[in-house]
C-alpha cells in the first residue's frame, strides 16, 4: 500500500490532479474492507484523452490507498446475441445515419 492520495489522484494520461466527481461506499464483493470508499475522479484538462473518462480510487477506512490492480482479468458481461440483438444494432445504425445526414431529424 504505497500509493499516496497525491499520486492516486493524478490523471493516468497527463498526470495532472483529478477533480472529485463522485464518492460511494466500496462493495464487500470487491474484497474491500468495510468502510472503504470509492472516489471517482476526472481530469480537468480539456485537451487530455481522459477529460471525459473517469477513474476510481479506493480509500480504506484508515485513509490508506491500495496500489492499483493491473494483473486482474477484466470482466465484461456477455451481451445477448441472436436475431434480436442484430435487429437492435441495425435499428441504431439506421438512426445514427438519419441523424447525422444534413437536414436529418428524428420525429417522435
Amino acid at each position: 500500500m504505497a500509493s499516496s492520495w497525491e499520486d492516486a489522484r493524478r490523471c493516468p494520461s497527463d498526470e495532472s490532479p483529478g477533480e472529485i466527481v463522485g464518492r460511494r461506499p466500496a462493495s464487500r464483493e470487491s474484497g474491500a474492507a468495510p468502510g472503504s470508499q470509492l472516489v471517482t475522479l476526472q481530469c480537468k484538462n480539456t485537451r487530455c484523452a481522459y477529460h471525459e473518462t473517469p477513474w476510481v480510487v479506493q480509500i480504506n477506512p484508515d485513509n490508506t490507498i491500495p496500489d492499483p490492480i493491473t494483473d486482474r482479468e477484466k470482466f465484461f458481461p456477455k451481451l445477448p446475441g441472436g436475431q434480436r440483438a442484430r435487429d437492435v444494432v441495425d435499428m441504431l445504425t439506421r438512426q445514427v445515419e438519419r441523424e447525422t445526414k444534413p437536414g436529418g431529424e428524428i420525429r417522435g
